[in-house]
């Protein structure tokens, strides 16, 4: 039996895109969910849940104690899989890749918060979405037009995957 951890930085996000396969998982899965809690009574007792003080915004002091918070986690469960999702999360994908080169890791993107930026912040999460990328085995979209607009961005590569047409 394989282990899983999800992380999001909002529950809003894991309730709307990700329970039900959450669920699912945990028939076969030790399956752990990190993220802000704000309501655990909608999954299952099968599944680990840690609340983690992830901010949306970037904000450097925040993340380096979520950071630390996170790989705290990281080492008790002895994860084989990661699924990131939603954009802060990248970065504890990544810290995950480093610290457990070994560990699965896949992406999830609905979406894109730089092309409507500008500036060193824009710089910074295009920045951020190649290392994604390089550090996944699997990128994930929800639609093609996601890696249509990519690929026009010079972000090709085979990692990309459309969950359904």
């Amino acid at each position: 039996m394989s282990k899983i951890i999800f992380i999001s930085s909002s529950q809003h996000f894991v309730d709307t895109f990700l329970k039900d396969l959450i669920i699912f998982l945990s028939k076969d899965h030790e399956i752990s969910l990190a993220t802000r809690i704000k309501n655990s009574s909608i999954y299952s007792s099968k599944i680990d849940l840690y609340n983690i003080p992830i901010n949306r915004k970037i904000s450097p002091i925040s993340d380096l104690l979520t950071s630390i918070i996170f790989l705290k986690y990281l080492f008790k469960i002895e994860p084989d899989k990661i699924v990131t999702a939603t954009p802060k999360t990248i970065i504890y994908g990544i810290l995950a890749r480093i610290f457990k080169p070994k560990i699965y890791r896949i992406h999830i993107y609905t979406g894109f918060s730089w092309p409507n930026m500008t500036g060193f912040k824009r710089k910074l999460l295009i920045y951020l979405d190649k290392l994604n990328i390089s550090f996944a085995d699997k990128i994930i979209f929800d639609s093609q037009s996601q890696i249509d607009f990519l690929n026009k961005n010079n972000f090709k590569s085979k990692k990309f995957h459309l969950i359904h047409n």
